[in-house]
């Protein structure tokens, strides 16, 4: 089973119950070649919701786009976002990323997210 695998400069865990997590692990250099695999794999077969994850790693962004431009057949993908994103980032997101935003209130400690 995987537990994690750590690419060079972002950690994707999958937890027992596969859930799927990427986190920037703050070291620079370009991500493994098993670590990209992976995650094309991942992103072909599953649909990621993006959560408290903003797009502004310029390496997971670039990563992406490209996967979203070679497959651009495929599925799209979610990110929630607050409603402060703007419309020209919503429209980035979709054309370049196949990420549909997800817009919610985020008063009260971001409560809308749970209901």
């Amino acid at each position: 089973m995987i537990n994690s695998i750590l690419a060079v400069q972002v950690e994707i865990v999958i937890s027992p119950t596969g859930e799927i997590s990427i986190r920037n692990t703050g070291i620079q250099g370009p991500p493994t070649r098993d670590a990209t695999e992976l995650l094309n794999t991942l992103l072909l077969t599953h649909t990621f919701m993006f959560i408290g994850f903003s797009m502004n790693d310029p390496a997971v962004s670039y990563f992406i786009e490209m996967h979203a431009q070679k497959h651009s057949s495929t599925r799209p993908h979610y990110i929630f976002l607050s409603n402060h994103a703007d419309t020209h980032l919503t429209d980035i997101s979709r054309t370049l990323r196949k990420l549909i935003v997800l817009p919610y209130d985020p008063a009260h400690n971001h409560v809308d997210l749970v209901v």
